[in-house]
């Protein structure tokens, strides 16, 4: 079932953090239409596919770059509007009472409707219209890389970097995985020992700063060793856009740079 053509932003609402949208609408153009009104939907959709339709990663529970700080995409996902087989036609959450037009929530109004059709590939209904939760955009992010010594040791770094919700994305490599052309080429850079880049972001500058050295600190507790994040991207062969501002941090000094995002 072709829903391309459904692609509009029906609604946006500040107050309630949320934007209605049809399932035809691709990620590049939700970051487009979101971009104008100053805020994210913190997911950037499933690597790199900024093509696909959100509808199609509703219907098949889709991960996303930035999952592991905002959830999955179905985690973010406050009403839908479903076509059900026989031809009716149901809103879920807040939507279910008829007089609510554009109060948007998920939890209120009985039990939650809302996850019979997530997941479902179509399955019970087809979905016409959704509300997702938007965020404010962080003033400040930076992409970051450790080394460690085994994969234990990065591991417990990237359990305890998700659980103080320290980590906005994450790519981890354990060496011993890789083909014998990258550990060629990363072995006299790093030795043999497993990877850990992740991006970072916050809303305030000292919260970021703190933010920063907290990581250090924590990846040091596991024997991680800093690395320059940009080296190992080209070494590895993965693009690095160097269009975010950010603080560098150095011993007794602040100040304001460019750092890159994978």
């Amino acid at each position: 079932l072709d829903m391309t053509d459904m692609n509009r932003v029906l609604d946006f609402q500040e107050g309630l953090n949320a934007v209605r949208v049809q399932p035809g609408i691709r990620w590049g153009e939700l970051h487009h239409e979101l971009a104008k009104k100053g805020v994210t939907a913190g997911l950037q959709g499933p690597h790199g596919f900024l093509g696909a339709t959100l509808g199609g990663g509703i219907g098949g529970n889709c991960f996303s770059i930035n999952s592991p700080k905002y959830g999955w995409l179905n985690e973010n996902i406050l009403n839908l509007q479903v076509v059900l087989p026989n031809g009716d036609i149901i809103e879920t959450g807040s939507l279910a009472n008829t007089k609510v037009k554009d109060w948007y929530y998920r939890y209120c109004n009985g039990p939650d409707l809302v996850g019979i059709f997530l997941g479902a590939a179509g399955a019970f209904g087809v979905i016409t219209e959704f509300t997702l939760r938007t965020y404010p955009i962080p003033e400040y992010s930076a992409t970051l890389a450790y080394s460690f010594p085994d994969t234990d040791s990065q591991l417990k770094f990237v359990f305890k970097l998700e659980w103080y919700g320290y980590v906005t994305d994450l790519w981890g490599i354990a060496f011993f995985t890789l083909p014998d052309s990258l550990k060629r080429i990363l072995a006299p850079l790093v030795g043999e020992r497993d990877l850990a880049i992740f991006a970072t972001e916050a809303y305030d500058k000292d919260i970021f700063k703190a933010q920063k050295k907290a990581i250090d600190k924590m990846a040091k507790e596991f024997g991680g060793i800093a690395l320059p994040v940009e080296g190992i991207c080209r070494a590895l062969g993965i693009p690095l856009y160097l269009n975010t501002p950010v603080l560098e941090i150095t011993e007794g000094s602040v100040a304001i740079g460019w750092e890159g995002e994978i």
